[in-house]
């Protein structure tokens, strides 16, 4: 976490342009070997960070609707049936396992898709996978933010995931490993957009309104001048 706020502080100083040579930076300053952040989902959200300061904060909203993951490269695995644990702004809101209601597994010829139905998330989210058995035993898990969630799903793949990242020799995770997050559209940003639009056209009829009830005023004082002007000539 040190590294985070270290890293974050020289991109908000402006000491260098790009997260990465940011974190290279610190890698080579603060240790021997030059690692310095390594865990994927820090690194996540110095990015995150790195994109607030350079185009604004995200729009907000409170909620994304997380539906589906599905985990790449399983072949070697003999059972797929994961567990998860979904953590939102330090809450644990479900805890899903094999044969659990609201959990569906669908088996592809590499892969798992764990189907989860909807299930609501905000802010800080974490995602725990489980390995199979009635121990919990960590697999693998990742953090993300709701408010960067903008597109319908997003992708990690094995070198941006926490704990397979460490398996270098591909020991447990094969190099293809790899995890995708799918969320149910909401329309959050476009019902932004056409309420802000409609706001608008709004205001512009108003005015428009109001600007052709001045010009009638005007046309109705400039007719009874004339007639007062025509009374005093005769």
């Amino acid at each position: 976490r040190t590294g985070v706020l270290i890293c974050c502080l020289l991109l908000w100083l402006k000491k260098f342009d790009d997260p990465d040579e940011a974190m290279d930076f610190y890698g080579e300053q603060r240790t021997h070997n030059g690692k310095g952040v390594t865990i994927p989902s820090q690194k996540r959200f110095i990015r995150y960070f790195h994109k607030t300061i350079t185009e604004g904060t995200p729009p907000p909203h409170t909620t994304s609707l997380l539906q589906k993951i599905t985990v790449n490269g399983v072949s070697t695995f003999e059972d797929t049936h994961f567990a998860l644990q979904i953590e939102s702004n330090g809450s644990v809101i479900k805890y899903l396992k094999k044969g659990d209601k609201g959990l569906v597994y669908v088996l592809g010829k590499d892969s798992v898709t764990l189907d989860l139905g909807v299930v609501p998330v905000s802010g800080n989210t974490k995602v725990t996978l489980f390995k199979p058995g009635k121990k919990k035993e960590l697999l693998v898990h990742f953090w993300f933010h709701c408010h960067y969630m903008t597109e319908p799903s997003f992708k990690m793949i094995k070198h941006e995931i926490d704990k397979a990242v460490s398996d270098r020799q591909h020991k447990v995770f094969p190099e293809n490993f790899s995890i995708e997050v799918n969320f149910e559209p909401t329309g959050i940003y476009d019902d932004k957009k056409e309420v802000k639009q409609e706001k608008v056209d709004k205001k512009e009829e108003s005015e428009g309104k109001s600007e052709e009830k001045e010009s009638k005023s005007e046309d109705v004082e400039k007719k009874e001048e004339d007639e007062e002007e025509e009374e005093e000539e005769e």
